[in-house]
């Protein structure tokens, strides 16, 4: 009875000191092991060491919400030992079916590399994964975590660059910016060019797409000669982060009212989806003023799909030529990708729910428009493997190189990396 009564006591004060995102020392442990949430995008419930070097967790809903997935946290003071982490309420959690093959990621440098914990088991509804504890501070998450302030980095970073053109747009409902790069070359006013726009990150935990993300604009603005000649000759508009509260509060999903914002794209209520109306007004507002919008990409992760894919605009009402210029345009991005994308997992579907971003933007805007979903852990096709985070940047690289070929004709170019080069610094 005494030990039920201090576990649940501990328990209580556990959750207590996580709400205040507070670093939590263990209550059955001599050593100074300690799980911290004391920082951006975290995601943890209660936890309580039920055994030396075996904890009890579980992950914290998402805001206003019952789903949830994501977890992020810091495990302190425990270097040297081996430690089990028994996510118990695994089995509730959204899409619980990827489970069995999910490797956690882990961090011991501040999240500079990221391995995969192989030791990973789903029995019982319980998901459970063991690994020697690297440093003082490992930080173990779902997935490579990315976080807004990394975004807003990368956006004052590369605004010192003459052919970036950096604006926040409007703002979340918790007043946090969303930024649009508007990233083009030469003496055409920006405007005036054929365009591609690029959304990311509705969802919180789909961290792949902001390093998708990141990956394009490093080669956008890289030394390779195509992408020089592809912003002579068009103009990219990216809006990164299209959920910055639910990144910061650490949701799987949803924002801060429990919602699904990709199925917003056709709410007009500001008090509801402001960041959503910001973007669709700006690309609405181009297109009425003459814009031609080449291509809109959405771009994604997926929990269980085990591909990096997109979900295609497939109708009668899609004159043949526009769907075969679109499936010409994935089928050299599945080459140019050397497998690293796949046309056999890509599926297209009736346009009918507009609440959808691919959905909206080609039944109000006329544009071919895809989800782009990248893997949350391994691939199928191509080599197979792991994602990591150099292979979601290369998605990206290669989305710019594709976007090149396939509607200017730029020559491919064979570029080991894609590191930005300034101009104007």
């Amino acid at each position: 009875m005494t030990q039920r009564i201090f576990r649940a006591t501990s328990t209580l004060l556990a959750t207590l000191l996580l709400g205040t995102g507070a670093a939590l020392l263990s209550p059955t442990t001599s050593q100074a092991l300690s799980i911290n949430t004391d920082f951006e995008g975290s995601n943890l419930g209660d936890w309580e060491e039920v055994e030396p070097g075996v904890l009890d967790v579980t992950i914290r809903r998402d805001t206003a919400s019952r789903g949830f997935r994501w977890y992020s946290f810091r495990v302190e003071g425990a270097e040297g030992r081996e430690l089990t982490v028994n996510i118990t309420n695994a089995g509730s959690a959204s899409a619980s079916a990827p489970w069995s093959f999910n490797q956690p990621v882990l961090s011991g440098d501040g999240g500079e590399t990221w391995d995969r914990i192989s030791d990973s088991r789903y029995e019982g509804g319980v998901f459970s994964f063991t690994w020697t504890v690297q440093s003082d501070s490992d930080w173990v998450a779902l997935v490579p975590p990315y976080s807004f302030q990394r975004w807003l980095d990368l956006v004052s970073e590369v605004s010192t660059d003459p052919r970036v053109g950096s604006e926040i747009i409007g703002e979340s409902l918790q007043g946090r910016p969303v930024h649009m790069l508007t990233v083009t070359s030469g003496d055409t006013p920006p405007e005036e060019k054929p365009a591609v726009w690029v959304t990311a990150r509705v969802h919180p935990a789909e961290t792949g797409s902001s390093w998708q993300t990141e990956g394009l604009v490093e080669w956008l603005l890289s030394d390779d000669p195509q992408a020089s000649g592809l912003l002579e000759q068009s103009t990219f508009y990216i809006v990164g982060v299209l959920n910055p509260d639910g990144v910061v509060l650490g949701n799987y999903r949803m924002d801060t009212l429990g919602q699904n914002l990709n199925r917003e794209w056709d709410n007009d209520d500001p008090a509801k989806a402001p960041t959503i109306i910001a973007t669709k007004e700006r690309m609405q507002s181009f297109v009425e003023a003459g814009g031609e919008i080449l291509a809109f990409f959405d771009l994604h992760s997926h929990s269980s799909v085990r591909a990096n894919f997109v979900y295609f605009n497939d109708s009668p009402s899609i004159p043949a030529d526009e769907m075969g210029d679109l499936l010409d345009m994935l089928l050299l991005h599945e080459e140019i990708s050397d497998g690293e994308f796949s046309m056999e997992y890509s599926t297209g579907s009736n346009p009918s729910t507009r609440g959808i971003a691919k959905n909206w933007a080609f039944l109000t805007l006329g544009i071919p428009a895809v989800t782009y979903e990248t893997s949350y852990q391994d691939i199928l096709h191509g080599d197979g493997g792991f994602m990591t985070v150099d292979r979601y940047k290369n998605l990206g690289r290669d989305l710019g190189r594709t976007v090149a070929k396939h509607f200017f004709d730029l020559p491919l170019t064979e570029v080991e990396s894609a590191q930005p080069v300034l101009v104007g610094e």
